[in-house]
């Protein structure tokens, strides 16, 4: 397991899915419980729990933004970030955690504060105090935080997505006017520098689709909550849907899209559920 740990990117990925397992639970598991045995939230703790849930989401939130930019990173300064010091890579990931729960108080300490909870009878949350929420400052203050989230990580993918293009321009271009007066052999060799160094591009990108699906189905679930939050139970049901979904399509699309990603998961259950660890580590390090 340490030494799947080395690997930089999944560091981060690991943290972000387990942020993600966390925000299943408090937006499906723990809903889905309440709907099933027809109970309301209990009115005791509500504000904790909502201290919780609001740290949990800005945490998802910090998240989105730091797998941004490790993506640029991967594609900027290759060599430099995936010689970044463990410290570094865990104190990262940490303070999206320490800097949402600050948040959050921040937040609980605010006049305009209002409290949501699940209620059965509409597939859903709702607030305790609608006009004051939508009036009071709450409501306009996620929108702008989440606005602030949605251009910091496009940003990030935009820039990215730019440099794999041009990298990949670059390389092909230099290598058709380096290999013109070549002979057949060493020009097999430089094209297979260049088979090689797009097929790292080629994986950088199958890294950012996925994430950029995520911040997609986050943008979505944030026009709907935004608009949204006073419409009635199908809408209030479908924000709920759609936080599920925000926690849950990273993951998905991750497996789908990323052979390394594939791979590791499939080491660390190696790991977990096999006898014979010493080759669990090997096809991790292939893919990359």
């Amino acid at each position: 397991m340490l030494s799947i740990l080395t690997v930089t990117g999944f560091v981060y990925l690991l943290s972000s899915s387990i942020n993600n397992m966390i925000l299943l639970i408090n937006y499906a598991l723990w809903p889905g419980f309440l709907i099933i045995a027809k109970k309301r939230a209990p009115e005791n703790g509500r504000r904790l729990y909502q201290i919780y849930f609001d740290a949990m989401w800005f945490s998802m939130c910090y998240h989105t933004l730091l797998i941004a930019w490790t993506r640029y990173a991967a594609v900027c300064r290759p060599f430099h970030f995936r010689k970044q010091k463990k410290s570094t890579i865990y104190i990262s990931c940490l303070m999206c955690y320490v800097i949402a729960f600050v948040q959050s108080m921040i937040v609980y300490f605010q006049p305009w504060y209002v409290t949501f909870y699940y209620e059965t009878s509409v597939y859903g949350m709702i607030t305790e105090d609608i006009k004051l929420y939508l009036e009071g400052g709450k409501a306009q203050f996620f929108f702008i935080f989440h606005l602030l989230i949605f251009i910091g990580t496009f940003f990030f993918y935009g820039c990215a997505l730019f440099l794999l293009v041009k990298y990949k321009r670059q390389n092909r271009k230099i290598t058709i006017q380096s290999t013109a007066d070549l002979p057949d052999a060493e020009r097999r060799k430089k094209w297979s520098v260049v088979s090689n160094a797009s097929n790292i591009l080629q994986a950088e990108s199958k890294l950012i689709m996925p994430c950029t699906c995520n911040a997609v189905v986050f943008v979505i679930g944030q026009v709907v909550l935004t608009v949204g939050i006073s419409e009635g139970r199908w809408t209030l049901w479908l924000i709920l849907v759609l936080f599920t979904l925000n926690a849950s399509v990273d993951s998905v699309t991750l497996l789908i899209f990323s052979k390394t990603v594939r791979n590791t998961a499939l080491a660390v259950l190696r790991e977990i559920f096999c006898s014979n660890k010493g080759t669990v580590v090997t096809e991790l390090e292939n893919a990359r």
